[in-house]
C-alpha cells in the first residue's frame, strides 16, 4: 500500500487560488449575507401576497423583488461582480427588458379594456 498522506508536488495545482483563513471566512460571511437576503426578500415577496394589498401592486412589487434577487445572485454567487466588457452589456439589457415587461403588466393591469375584468 502506498501513503496518501503526503501529495506529490507535481499533481498539485498550481493555479489554484490559495486562500489565507480570514479571506475564506470572508468569502463564507459574504455568502452567508447573500442567503440572508435572498431569504428576507423571498419573505418579503410573500407578505405582499399574504397582506393582500392589490393585485397591480402585489405583481409589481413581486416583480421588483425577483429583480433584486436575480441581481444578487449574478453579482455575488455566478461571481459576474469583477466581470466587464460585453457581459455588463447583455445584463444592462435584460434589466432595460424586465423593466419594460413590468411597466407594459403595470398598464395592463391599470389601463383595462371596457366590458373586460382581471
Amino acid at each position: 500500500m502506498s501513503d496518501h498522506s503526503t501529495p506529490n508536488p507535481e499533481s498539485v495545482d498550481r493555479h489554484a487560488p490559495s486562500l489565507t483563513q480570514q479571506e475564506f471566512n470572508d468569502h463564507v460571511r459574504n455568502y452567508l449575507a447573500i442567503f440572508g437576503s435572498l431569504l428576507v426578500l423571498s419573505l418579503v415577496s410573500f407578505a405582499f401576497w399574504y397582506f393582500q394589498i392589490g393585485l397591480g401592486w402585489q405583481i409589481v412589487l413581486t416583480l421588483l423583488v425577483a429583480s433584486a434577487q436575480a441581481f444578487l445572485n449574478l453579482r455575488y454567487l455566478m461571481h459576474l461582480k469583477g466581470q466587464g466588457g460585453t457581459i455588463k452589456y447583455f445584463l444592462i439589457m435584460t434589466a432595460v427588458f424586465s423593466a419594460v415587461l413590468m411597466l407594459v403588466s403595470l398598464l395592463a393591469f391599470f389601463n383595462t379594456i371596457p366590458g373586460t375584468h382581471h
